[in-house]
């Protein structure tokens, strides 16, 4: 592809815009259930929606509690039906205390709470 541009972020680029929660890529509403899941799995995790550094109010989809990142990696390259690379995804991490902050700025996520 022309300048080495990702399909993803390509795709990603003609939908500007237009890509809203209601309508992540395919891989994305995998993900979102696969969190979801582990989320159902794993209580002292919390799968919710987050607005981090320079995200100007926009919400993200994001996991909370007391986890170690290769555990996590591990459990959702379980459950993908496709192979995700993280270096692809974006992910962002920040420390709250005891607990870490894992978000996906470029996933849209709101917790069902704040839909209404």
């Amino acid at each position: 592809m022309k300048n080495n541009q990702s399909l993803t972020a390509l795709i990603h680029k003609n939908l500007k815009g237009v890509h809203t929660m209601k309508n992540k890529l395919p891989w994305e509403e995998e993900f979102v259930k696969v969190l979801q899941e582990i989320n159902d799995d794993y209580p002292e995790w919390e799968v919710n929606s987050y607005s981090g550094r320079n995200m100007y109010g926009k919400r993200c989809l994001a996991i909370t509690g007391k986890i170690d990142l290769i555990e996590l990696g591990m459990i959702i390259g379980k459950r993908m039906s496709f192979p995700i690379l993280p270096n692809r995804l974006g992910t962002k991490t920040d420390s709250m205390g005891h607990d870490i902050i894992i978000y996906w700025p470029s996933i849209p996520y709101e917790d069902e709470d704040e839909e209404e």
